[in-house]
């Protein structure tokens, strides 16, 4: 009898374990903080707000994109990320952070300034693009956490 250990397949070591945990953790709450920010993009476009209440949905929008980006801040921290995936993730992280930072640009500006109808409505209209293009940018996210995932299981069953 050989002291050969037999590991299922879907089998992880912790380290890649964690790695998959944490990342499916961050896109839930990548998707939750862009469900708060369409909504608060909703009312300000199809609810009479007063300025009291156009505010607050737009300090809204701010606090979710902050999140976002220290999510984005975690998502590169290296110890969830080998240095192969690292670099395989950079381009996504860096259109991520250009939807988030556009986002709450146009939140601080429209919540600074007395907001005028128009330049609301524009504000929430570029905000609303952007928030569509994050949706496709957690999908693809979430593709290349499953890409990692898969490739980690099968090094597993190299070894």
């Amino acid at each position: 009898m050989s002291n050969t250990t037999i590991r299922p397949k879907a089998y992880l070591d912790p380290p890649n374990e964690r790695f998959n945990e944490f990342n499916c953790q961050i896109c839930d709450k990548f998707r939750f903080a862009l469900n708060n920010i369409n909504s608060a993009l909703i009312l300000l476009i199809r609810v009479r707000l007063d300025q009291k209440k156009k505010r607050i949905a737009l300090e809204f929008i701010e606090e979710n994109a902050r999140m976002q980006g220290l999510l984005l801040d975690e998502l590169l921290n290296g110890r969830y990320a080998s240095a192969a995936a690292s670099q395989s993730l950079l381009g996504l992280v860096g259109e991520m952070r250009f939807v988030i930072n556009t986002i709450s640009s146009w939140s601080k500006s429209l919540h600074s300034n007395q907001l005028e109808q128009s330049t609301l409505i524009q504000g929430i209209e570029v905000m609303e693009h952007h928030a569509r293009n994050q949706n496709e940018l957690i999908d693809r996210l979430e593709n290349w956490i499953l890409t990692q995932n898969q490739l980690a299981c099968a090094n597993s069953d190299r070894e």
